[in-house]
């Protein structure tokens, strides 16, 4: 998902409410949730199709934002 597309689902979101807590789940099954905590800016190095790093050189592969959970 790109910024664009989230910016999209959020303006959608927000038409019901404006005032919605970020929650982010465990995994894909959502097996347990937690709130957002902290929003980072950094490059996502792909390791594999579902996973990869987080580096610090904006220069290199994927530039993203990342959602921590606070747990």
């Amino acid at each position: 998902m790109t910024i664009k597309e989230l910016i999209l689902h959020l303006q959608e979101i927000e038409k019901l409410s404006g005032n919605l807590d970020i929650v982010m789940s465990k995994d894909g099954e959502g097996n347990s949730y937690s709130p957002c905590y902290q929003i980072y800016t950094g490059t996502y190095v792909p390791k594999t199709t579902w996973s990869g790093l987080l580096s610090d050189d904006l220069d290199q592969d994927v530039n993203c934002v990342v959602l921590f959970p606070t747990n």
